[in-house]
C-alpha cells in the first residue's frame, strides 16, 4: 500500500466532504467515506488513516530531537511603554520552562469541578466555565454553555476579531485553531485568567500581554500540550477509562495520543 502525503487538515476535509455526501444522498457515513477516499487517490477509508499516522509518526520523530534545545526568552519589564524594550535575557528549554514561566506569573484563582463522564478538565476561573473532554478520536476545549470548541493540541490563545456569530473590527483575545482562527472567545477574562487558563489546558500564548511578555521559540503546539498539566489530566483520563483508552482512533492533531498515553501509564 503506498504512503501518500496526509495532513491532518487533509482528513477533516475530507471527512466534511463525506457528512455532506452522506445528507445529500442518505448513504451511511461508512460508504461515503470510502466514495471520498477513492475519490482522492486512496485506496479506502484504511489507507487514508494510515498514511495520516505515518505522516504523524515521520512528523513526530523530527521535532522531538529539537525539543530540548535551548530558546531564547526575552523578557520585557510590565512597565515599558515600548513592548520592544528588552529588560534582561536568559536562554531556557522549551516548553517546560514556558510552563515555569506561568506558573511564576500573576495567576487567576481556580476552582475545580468533580469530573463526570469523558470529561477530564472542568474548572471556573474568573466566573467562566471550561471544560475538556473526549470526543470520538480527539481531546477538545469548550466553555461550558458556548457556542463553539476547538480541539486540543491545534490552538493557541491569540487575539483575533471575532467572525461570528457578530462580526467584530476589534482585536480581542480568544483561544484560536491554527494560531489565527478564532473559536472560544476570552472577552472579560483579566491578563492574569488568560494565563491561567493557559497553564490549566496547556496552551501557548502567541502575544505579549502585561506582566507575561516574552519572545520564545516553541515546538508546535501539540508538542507544549504534551508537556503540559492537561496531558496528565488527559492520562488520568485514560487510567480510569481503560477500554476507551484501548480504541485504535487516531486524533486529528495529537495522532496517537491513545498509544503514548497507554505506553506512559505501563511504566508506572
Amino acid at each position: 500500500m503506498d504512503m501518500i502525503k496526509t495532513t491532518a487538515t487533509a482528513v477533516e476535509k475530507l471527512r466534511r466532504q463525506a457528512r455532506e455526501l452522506s445528507r445529500a444522498t442518505g448513504k451511511s457515513l461508512t460508504e461515503c467515506r470510502e466514495a471520498v477516499a477513492l475519490q482522492a487517490g486512496y485506496q479506502n477509508w484504511k489507507h487514508v488513516t494510515a498514511c495520516l499516522a505515518a505522516c504523524a509518526a515521520a512528523a513526530s520523530a523530527a521535532p522531538a530531537a529539537r525539543r530540548g534545545q535551548p530558546v531564547r526568552v526575552e523578557f520585557l519589564d510590565e512597565a515599558d511603554a515600548d513592548p520592544h524594550t528588552v529588560r534582561a535575557s536568559a536562554t531556557i528549554d522549551g516548553s517546560d520552562a514556558y510552563f515555569k514561566l506561568l506558573e511564576e506569573s500573576e495567576l487567576a484563582p481556580v476552582v475545580h469541578h468533580p469530573l463526570r463522564g469523558d470529561f477530564f478538565i472542568d474548572l471556573t476561573i474568573e466566573g467562566r466555565r471550561f471544560r475538556a473532554e473526549v470526543v470520538g478520536p480527539n481531546p477538545i476545549l469548550e466553555e461550558h454553555g458556548g457556542l463553539h470548541w476547538v480541539q486540543l493540541g491545534a490552538c493557541s490563545i491569540n487575539r483575533a476579531k471575532q467572525d461570528y456569530p457578530r462580526p467584530s473590527s476589534e482585536f480581542e483575545w480568544f483561544v484560536c485553531k491554527y494560531d489565527n482562527q478564532p473559536r472560544v472567545s476570552l472577552a472579560g477574562l483579566s491578563d492574569a485568567g488568560i494565563r491561567r487558563l493557559a497553564l490549566e489546558f496547556g496552551l501557548v500564548i502567541e502575544k505579549p500581554m502585561s506582566a507575561f511578555s516574552y519572545r520564545v521559540h516553541l515546538p508546535a503546539e501539540k508538542f507544549v500540550f504534551e508537556r503540559s498539566r492537561a496531558w496528565l489530566a488527559l492520562k488520568e483520563w485514560g487510567r480510569k477509562h481503560p477500554r476507551k483508552l484501548a480504541r485504535r482512533e487516531l486524533g486529528d492533531y495529537l495522532g496517537d495520543w491513545r498509544g503514548r498515553i497507554a505506553g506512559e501509564l505501563k511504566k508506572e
